[in-house]
């Protein structure tokens, strides 16, 4: 049976692991050994040891975090994903609040995995993840489906449908983003998708309304009297 059949990817996959407990540390070991023929873990007690770093240590392949109630638990988190901006970060924590989830997520990490799920939601979640899609928990995307049920996010969306009904759902949600300012990153965090499908949805939402830019797109939406929230 070929390795990608099983969902094992072939080679060598580079793991940074923090945690200050050290049985979680190899527990997480033997967890994550599914993701890839062979797993090289390092493992940090805090996150400063991987920020010290020789600058010319490759980047892995994932970082895995553990979390601390604080406001420094999120600038460390910020210094993580700006020192290896190439790394998706994954926030795995005891707590799991949708609007703790939420605001991980907008200082840059590529997902939250709840320290109570079962080893294989881990595994699913991580794969996704490297496959270049955000993931939350299911609790922290009803939520999110809550607010965007919100009745003026609706009243606007049925609006510019009404004006554009050639746009999908979908590229209504990456619109609205970009009305609100939101780059393309953070557009692509709130809708739990990646940047690669914010762009695909912009490129297509740039030709319905022929125009070539973000900054033209929010024109045309400002003088149909459509604009940000």
């Amino acid at each position: 049976m070929d390795a990608r059949s099983t969902g094992i990817l072939p080679g060598v996959m580079n793991i940074f692991l923090v945690d200050e407990h050290t049985l979680f540390r190899e527990g997480m070991r033997s967890l994550l050994h599914p993701l890839a023929e062979t797993v090289a873990l390092t493992m940090f007690d805090v996150c400063e040891q991987a920020l010290e770093l020789p600058a010319d240590t490759p980047a892995p392949d994932l970082i895995l975090k553990d979390w601390h109630r604080g406001a420094s638990s999120f600038s460390t988190l910020k210094s993580v994903c700006q020192r290896f901006p190439l790394s998706p970060v994954v926030v795995v924590s005891g707590e799991r609040g949708p609007e703790l989830i939420r605001k991980i997520i907008a200082q840059g990490a590529a997902g939250f995995v709840p320290k109570q799920s079962t080893p294989q939601e881990l595994i699913n979640a991580l794969r996704q993840i490297l496959n270049g899609e955000a993931f939350m928990p299911e609790t922290a995307q009803d939520d999110h489906a809550t607010r965007m049920g919100d009745p003026r996010r609706q009243s606007r969306m049925l609006e510019m449908a009404t004006v554009w009904p050639a746009l999908t759902e979908r590229q209504l949600e990456v619109f609205q983003g970009a009305l609100r300012g939101l780059a393309n990153k953070e557009i692509a965090r709130e809708l739990a998708i990646s940047d690669g499908t914010v762009k695909q949805h912009l490129s297509a939402i740039y030709q319905i309304l022929g125009v070539a830019s973000r900054v033209e797109a929010v024109s045309v939406a400002a003088r149909r009297g459509i604009r940000a929230d």
